[in-house]
């Protein structure tokens, strides 16, 4: 049987797209559980500007009715990434020098530490790990996967530096112990590290609380051997402001209390049930 020119014409337009019939079929499924959108069929369109992995269709329970919401699932611009990475930076060299120096100008200033800490060993190869945060500090921003989560974790870290700023101003302290000297390559790096970094700056220790923020960052986004490399190399950058003596235990664990409560206060989006979309990217269907 030969089809008529209108009957092959409306087959072609409806290649790509979900049926008026089934449209009503699934909205009336979704409006009968209300509150749930588990009965709404998943959409099926094309679209000719790019793949289907960078846009996907979600479907969403308001007032009972299950709409649909078009997303793109588009990375940060780079330009956008470099400029949160650039003022984290400065943020964190302002804060902590500046607190640095008023601290340094401050009379009768204390110590918090445990008496047992005194047999703990210098080790300098750690000062590598150490040093080490700042790449993986500055790469952070352009790792992110939407502006939403670039945002979540430009706050964290910024909440930290500031609050970590407060707690040196109202309770500076100095490191206890004296810093033995080193010779060879890793003596001209201490040098020239402690030549900017004064013993100051203690509690909470601000490298401990970068640090748990920063492995819940990379840890979300690797797999396999490198998330297992990841993991490794932080625990010694963990341990590593102990072991170059730059902080004390207390001080540590003060760090990771700061850096918990940093995540608490701005939880990360959950791109496991919806994919994170802008206000101007939104396109709302009612079924």
């Amino acid at each position: 049987m030969r089809l008529g020119p209108a009957l092959i014409g409306f087959t072609r337009i409806s290649l790509g797209t979900r049926s008026s019939s089934s449209l009503r079929t699934s909205g009336a499924i979704a409006k009968a559980n209300a509150g749930s959108c588990a009965g709404a069929r998943p959409a099926r369109w094309t679209s000719s500007y790019g793949p289907l992995a960078l846009r996907r269709s979600r479907w969403k329970s308001i007032n009972g009715e299950c709409l649909r919401f078009q997303c793109h699932n588009v990375r940060v611009k780079r330009s956008k990434a470099l400029v949160v990475s650039a003022g984290l930076s400065v943020l964190f060299l302002i804060v902590y020098g500046g607190c640095n120096w008023i601290t340094s100008r401050r009379a009768n200033v204390g110590s918090i530490y445990f008496e047992w800490e005194r047999v703990i060993s210098f080790v300098p190869f750690f000062i590598l790990p150490y040093m080490s945060i700042d790449l993986f500090f500055i790469a952070a921003p352009f790792l992110c996967r939407t502006d939403r989560e670039l945002s979540s974790f430009a706050k964290r870290i910024a909440a930290a530096i500031l609050l970590a700023g407060i707690c040196f101003l109202l309770f500076p302290l100095r490191f206890a112990f004296p810093r033995p000297h080193i010779d060879g390559w890793l003596g001209w790096l201490f040098d020239w590290f402690r030549g900017m970094d004064a013993p100051h700056n203690l509690l909470p220790s601000l490298h401990a609380a970068l640090t748990l923020i920063l492995l819940d960052f990379y840890f979300r986004h690797t797999r396999g051997f490198v998330r297992v490399a990841i993991i490794l190399w932080f625990v010694l950058i963990a341990l590593s402001p102990v072991l170059t003596y730059q902080h004390h235990v207390v001080d540590i664990a003060g760090g990771f209390v700061l850096a918990v409560f940093c995540c608490w206060l701005f939880r990360e989006p959950d791109f496991s049930s919806l994919l994170d979309c802008s206000e101007t990217n939104n396109q709302k269907l009612p079924l």
